[in-house]
């Protein structure tokens, strides 16, 4: 059996159309009724004739081929000829980072697992003016990433 995504129309009734599918001899494994794709298995692709079907293909596992930029091997190489893979070998571990920005919202939950020192203002007021400075600092230390808009003034 092969595996396919289906694309289909998400007005149609989807126990009506996993049963047809099922009488067609497909075996549905997932239902993804938010975007109107379910994947199956089946031996052909005659299923793709039912009314409702939009779209059918073939499913097909993505496998990421890493390559390095020539700035990446430069780093872990100590002189030439330069290494051809790059290894990381710190995750962030005891590094410190400066954010020169317009202030931290160090009580954000992106920064709940590192600590955020404020070392200098211009105004001795460390209070985050537009939310930029927290977004930086979220790219940089964050446990996911904050992208606040900003202001059409601040673009």
């Amino acid at each position: 059996m092969v595996k396919y995504n289906v694309i289909y129309d998400k007005t149609q009734d989807i126990s009506v159309l996993r049963s047809e599918l099922e009488t067609a001899g497909a075996v549905v494994h997932d239902v993804f009724a938010n975007i109107g794709v379910l994947t199956l298995s089946a031996e052909t692709t005659a299923f793709s004739e039912i009314t409702g079907i939009i779209a059918v293909e073939e499913d097909a596992e993505v496998v990421a081929v890493e390559s390095f930029e020539w700035h990446q091997l430069r780093l872990v190489s100590e002189g030439l000829p330069m290494t051809n893979f790059y290894k990381v070998t710190n995750h962030g571990d005891d590094v410190n980072v400066y954010v020169v920005d317009s202030g931290i919202d160090d009580t954000h939950a992106e920064f709940s697992h590192t600590i955020v020192n404020k070392l200098f203002s211009y105004n001795s007021d460390f209070t985050p003016s537009n939310g930029h400075g927290t977004s930086v600092a979220s790219v940089i230390a964050g446990n996911t990433l904050v992208f606040q808009k900003m202001p059409s003034c601040m673009m």
